[in-house]
């Protein structure tokens, strides 16, 4: 690796030597950068390149340091991901002064991808609970509108269907400021379904369902993304929020949108900061994850509004230990509190969502408005290789496959604290745990699928998938 670094910064530097016309020149001899000209940005907006470069017409600087950055402008227009070939050349170096030419490739603007949803909290109720039914698999399409105007802001659409659907649409703006630490973005979703979940019996989802759509939402929000620090972020949120339901729901189960209400209506605003000191966001095998979050829920504003607020702290640690660096550990702690208690239970979050829950439960959902939970895995490396290129094309190679596989323990526990939900709910206001080995298998970067057998609390046991890191 080191080899390779060395060999990148000799051929960087060449390129101050020997892309120039006239005789050879001292790289400790300042030189003036006279003009810099772009070829091949047919959409992108040019004060969107000068803005990733390191240095501007006019600048005076040794050849040295331009090979530096030459070489930090290059990565910044990598990281835009606009360009799939990046080729700087020093044109006309004469005595003092010289050209740059940046030449570019811009990459496909246009995407579109089809969508495989489970309407499920996760897998393992879509097999176990629900019998594997394709009723319950939601169908659809994404659009990707990537570089609009040229300014490097993103257009996505989307639209699934099936028992339930879900229409938005989102619009992102990496940096609306000069130094590129502001963010913004704009969301609007809409969504009905024919099924909803309006409580819980014995810690498992209890389902209205009816021969038309019997909810409607609709959500109008902003972020501001705020990122002074390359591992420090701050998300601001506001958004509008409408929930609509039919009368037969309403009357049947008055506790769905609270007191029988047929429609809700509140503002959110939410508040989130995050240090992210992982090496590698989607398997981290060292670093350090920090996460607060505070949300609130309605202002008196329309009739009938909510009144909520939710806060959150979780952490992360996670190290290699040993030389050969195969032993690997990784611990997470988070807290939820929220209230007041009783609340619409729409808007109710317990665990069991995402990556809150104890393992061994994955089968439960535990209602409550707050939680504790802890986790804690050891993995050892198997195998951690990249396979050959897979094939060739007209001669081109097309890559290869990154595969790692993880053998290891995990031992989880948590409390759920509830006052408002059903008395039959027997995981609630107690310890739960859970404990079991598991085989994780890691390829293309983002790509997870774990396997793993478990026991919990009351001695079930279980196999179960999961297709994202636990911690």
């Amino acid at each position: 690796m080191q080899l390779i670094v060395i060999f990148r910064k000799i051929i960087l530097l060449s390129l101050v030597l020997v892309f120039f016309e006239g005789k050879s020149q001292d790289t400790q001899t300042p030189v003036t950068i006279r003009q810099i000209t772009i070829e091949g940005n047919k959409h992108t907006k040019e004060p969107i390149i000068l803005r990733e470069l390191s240095f501007n017409e006019g600048d005076t600087i040794s050849g040295e340091m331009l090979s530096h950055k030459i070489e930090k402008s290059r990565t910044n227009l990598i990281n835009l991901n606009l360009f799939g070939k990046i080729v700087f050349n020093i044109k006309n170096w004469e005595n003092d002064s010289l050209d740059i030419v940046i030449s570019l490739t811009e990459r496909n603007r246009f995407k579109f991808a089809p969508i495989f949803n489970l309407a499920d909290r996760n897998f393992n109720i879509w097999w176990t609970d629900q019998n594997r039914s394709f009723k319950r698999v939601q169908g659809g399409a994404l659009i990707r509108f990537n570089n609009a105007f040229g300014l490097n802001h993103t257009i996505i659409g989307t639209a699934t269907f099936g028992f339930a659907q879900i229409f938005g649409l989102e619009y992102r703006m990496p940096y609306i400021n000069k130094s590129k630490t502001l963010g913004a973005q704009y969301i609007f979703e809409f969504s009905q379904s024919k099924q909803v979940q309006y409580g819980t019996t014995n810690d498992k989802q209890d389902f209205f369902e009816g021969e038309k759509f019997v909810n409607r939402k609709i959500e109008l929000g902003t972020k501001l993304v705020l990122r002074p620090k390359i591992h420090n972020t701050n998300t601001f949120t506001a958004s509008y929020l409408h929930y609509e339901v039919d009368n037969t729901l309403a009357n049947q189960h008055p506790t769905y949108l609270l007191n029988g209400r047929t429609t809700v209506n509140f503002f959110q605003i939410g508040y989130m900061y995050e240090i992210d000191l992982r090496d590698f966001r989607y398997f981290p095998k060292k670093g350090l994850y920090f996460r607060g979050e505070i949300q609130r829920n309605g202002f008196g504003i329309f009739k009938n509004d909510i009144n909520l607020t939710r806060f959150s702290l979780s952490l992360s640690k996670y190290e290699q230990i040993g030389k050969s660096q195969k032993h690997l550990f990784s611990h997470a702690a988070k807290i939820m509190l929220s209230g007041p208690e009783y609340q619409p239970y729409v808007i109710q979050r317990g665990m069991g969502f995402k990556q809150d829950f104890v393992r061994g439960n994955e089968l439960f959902q535990i209602d409550g408005q707050r939680f504790l939970l802890i986790k804690n895995e050891y993995k050892y490396a198997l195998l951690d290789v990249k396979l050959n290129y897979l094939k060739k094309l007209k001669g081109k190679k097309l890559g290869y496959m990154p595969l790692s596989l993880y053998l290891g323990g995990h031992f989880d526990c948590g409390v759920v604290t509830d006052k408002a939900n059903s008395s039959t709910n027997s995981l609630r206001n107690k310890l739960i745990y859970g404990y079991g080995i598991g085989l994780n298998m890691v390829t293309f970067y983002d790509k997870v699928l774990r396997l793993e057998y478990s026991f919990n609390q009351d001695f079930n046991k279980g196999f179960y998938i999961h297709f994202e890191v636990p911690i």
